[in-house]
């Protein structure tokens, strides 16, 4: 099977945080996939820490527009 991510190590990406939930922009230092059957999820980190925070690809964006597009649309809550 192979395992092609939507970001790159080193890409800038915007989210949201889950503890403050406002917009965070991190670059990407570490990426985990894994598969559960067909689904391949993927989980993106803001350091090569273990301790660090890691955050769905589905929800993470390469510009603030994009993500600012996401949570104002209703309609694309189903696609998650």
């Amino acid at each position: 099977m192979l395992i092609k991510t939507k970001f790159n190590i080193g890409d800038k990406v915007f989210t949201i945080d889950t503890t403050s939930l406002k917009v965070r922009e991190f670059e990407v230092n570490r990426i985990n996939a894994f598969t559960v059957g067909d689904t391949v999820n993927v989980r993106l980190y803001d350091s090569e820490s273990y301790n660090a925070n890691g955050y769905d690809e589905n929800k993470c964006f390469h510009t603030e527009a994009e993500l600012m597009t996401f949570i104002t649309t209703k309609e694309d809550a189903k696609t998650l």
